[in-house]
């Protein structure tokens, strides 16, 4: 996020919570119409900010995030001053009561939002059994580092890098999404993406597509002087161990998104329905919708893909609500 907007939600936030506690706090009883009121106020300002931001093309995720702010910070600092005022002895009916409750809840899922989430490195296991049996025995171990999606690389990122090392994957796939931030700020954050790519190592080599958020001009610089290899709709043969492997990366393909992938690429096409042979065969896109192209009779054994942010609108302790 560009320093314009960090601001500007900050200013509009603190704005829509003035607001808020004005309306909240005037004179009389506290009750729920009064609540009603506040509500509608927020709406409100909410509707004429969206319109003052419109010409900064303020896309769906910055929307989502204004009004994540005021989730996480009006509504609670609301309920905060509903109950200092109480405190202070004004009167509440139970409906404003419930409400003030139920705004003081959203306080530990923001925390957990913030402060815990960002900061949680987790690594999952997931077994696949295929179907068919390619040449060879010995497991195939697949390293998956999807969306880094950072400005700058800090402990998190190298953290994550380290605990995939670990697992001594035979090979590393990275479903793309690498460098997110203004394009001015690319170069000086690039030693810093190089040294953390320089960890990655594995017997059948480390692999990656473009993604939809980076800068997707530099990803070839970003990568250049590193073990990953670009693939740009194209199809790799590797032999790890005693496995053979065919891999097929494809750059992100947005177009796809906007035809309610019902387009399938001929490469992707020829690659799914080419007869089973003795080798694995693995597709590495960036989002997970490419599953909907394949044809029911596909050969491809297993589809790597990134973009969902392991789910949105995540609670703590229930997990994501919603996965796109």
């Amino acid at each position: 996020m560009t320093n314009f907007y960090v601001a500007a939600f900050a200013v509009l936030t603190a704005a829509n919570l003035a607001l808020c506690l004005a309306v909240l706090l005037r004179r009389g009883t506290i009750d729920f119409p009064r609540i009603a009121g506040v509500a509608a106020s927020l709406l409100v300002a909410n509707g004429l900010e969206m319109i003052a931001l419109a010409p900064f093309r303020l896309s769906w995720f910055g929307r989502f995030h204004m009004a994540w702010l005021d989730l996480a910070i009006v509504v609670p600092g609301c309920a905060v001053g509903l109950f200092v005022a109480a405190m202070r002895g004004r009167r509440l009916s139970r409906g404003a009561l419930l409400t003030g409750l139920a705004g003081l809840a959203l306080i530990p899922i923001a925390v957990q939002a913030w402060f815990i989430t960002p900061f949680d490195v987790r690594l999952e296991r997931v077994d696949v059994t295929l179907d068919r049996r390619p040449a060879g025995t010995t497991p195939l171990r697949v390293g998956v580092l999807a969306d880094i999606q950072a400005t700058r690389i800090g402990p998190h990122e190298r953290q994550a890098v380290d605990r995939l090392m670990a697992e001594e994957p035979d090979l590393i796939l990275i479903p793309g999404d690498l460098y997110q931030g203004p394009v001015q700020e690319f170069e000086q954050h690039l030693p810093a993406f190089r040294e953390l790519l320089n960890r990655l190592h594995a017997p059948g080599g480390v692999w990656a597509v473009s993604g939809n958020a980076e800068y997707h001009a530099g990803l070839p610089r970003l990568l250049q002087g590193t073990p990953v290899q670009l693939l740009d709709n194209q199809i790799v043969r590797l032999t790890v161990r005693d496995r053979k492997v065919a891999l097929l990366g494809m750059a992100d393909w947005p177009s796809l998104h906007r035809q309610g992938w019902q387009f399938l690429p001929s490469i992707v096409e020829r690659f799914a329905n080419q007869p089973p042979g003795d080798e694995i065969r693995l597709l590495l896109v960036h989002r997970p919708g490419w599953v909907l192209t394949l044809p029911e009779t596909s050969e491809i054994d297993l589809t790597v893909a990134g973009h969902t942010h392991g789910g949105q609108i995540a609670l703590p302790l229930i997990g994501p609500l919603l996965v796109l």
